[in-house]
């Protein structure tokens, strides 16, 4: 994908915000990592997918409510998943081609910790370079690296071309916040095509607000006023299948930045998550799972 153009100034503050709260720890991690990065694998060194479709397994609660993983055991093309899938798949006897981690925090550990992972083998994993350290430990698979683009890489102060040049010349992609985005672009980067998506609802199924991940934050930044926080949630309907989702405002920027980027690619789409927020986007279909397996798989 070419450079990032500019994004939403709403989306800029937001992902500013937390690279400001979390770069001491992703300078830490690609420290310790570098030894490793450097001696390893770029991204652009996995097999290509020209002209394949590709299934893409996000951890929304659409996955277990429509019972997607049941469908998907029937899939004989290439998976990606997100990290925090890739238990869940091998433990049904799904084996993903591969797993991607964007994060830095030491708790994605948990997502390759398991008998289950020891036991697969060819799966191959793609690492942010800011991955911390005990993530790369515990994963026993062949690796794969890339630069996350946090700024503008031609810019001559950019950080994004400091990592780009200390890790070996390691190819630079966007990521857009979260694992799930950075799945298709790495799929729309090898040649997926089309790229099908379940397990991608960004957002809340439970309309109760008080169960959200951000929700004692928001309440924080109210000065604890219950009232105050209702501003950060919308509860909306999608349109194609009729279904009530909770939207607050972290999902909001990240649902912006996949639209961002996705109507920008230019290869089909398959929304096949059957729920959640990212509707009535250009260039995405919305699909039920079984009627894309039926003509995909």
């Amino acid at each position: 994908m070419p450079k990032p153009p500019k994004l939403p100034k709403n989306v800029k503050v937001v992902m500013d915000l937390t690279f400001y709260s979390k770069c001491s720890l992703w300078y830490d991690n690609f420290a310790v990592n570098l030894p490793m990065i450097r001696g390893g694998r770029d991204v652009s060194e996995l097999p290509r997918f020209d002209g394949e479709p590709v299934v893409l397994v996000g951890a929304g609660p659409s996955i277990w409510k429509f019972n997607h993983l049941e469908l998907l055991g029937k899939w004989r093309k290439p998976i990606i998943c997100v990290d925090k899938m890739l238990i869940p798949l091998l433990k049904r006897g799904i084996k993903p081609n591969i797993v991607a981690s964007v994060d830095g925090d030491p708790s994605i550990k948990s997502f390759y910790d398991d008998p289950a992972v020891d036991e697969v083998e060819g799966v191959k994993a793609v690492f942010s370079v800011t991955v911390h350290p005990e993530v790369v430990k515990r994963c026993p698979f062949e690796k794969y690296w890339f630069i996350n683009i946090f700024d503008e890489p031609t810019e001559p102060r950019s950080l994004t071309a400091a990592f780009h040049f200390m890790s070996g010349r390691k190819s630079m992609l966007v990521a857009g916040g979260t694992v799930g985005f950075f799945i298709v672009n790495l799929a729309y980067f090898l040649g997926c095509n089309p790229i099908i998506l379940i397990g991608y609802d960004y957002s809340y199924d439970d309309l109760d607000i008080t169960k959200t991940a951000y929700y004692k934050a928001y309440l924080a930044k109210c000065n604890g006023d219950k009232e105050a926080v209702k501003r950060y949630f919308s509860v909306r309907q999608n349109p194609k299948f009729k279904n009530f989702y909770l939207i607050d405002l972290m999902w909001q920027v990240y649902r912006d930045i996949f639209e961002f980027y996705v109507k920008r690619m230019p290869v089909k789409i398959i929304n096949a998550t059957e729920a959640g927020s990212l509707h009535s986007i250009r260039n995405v279909e919305q699909r039920r799972f079984k009627q894309v397996l039926e003509q995909y798989g």
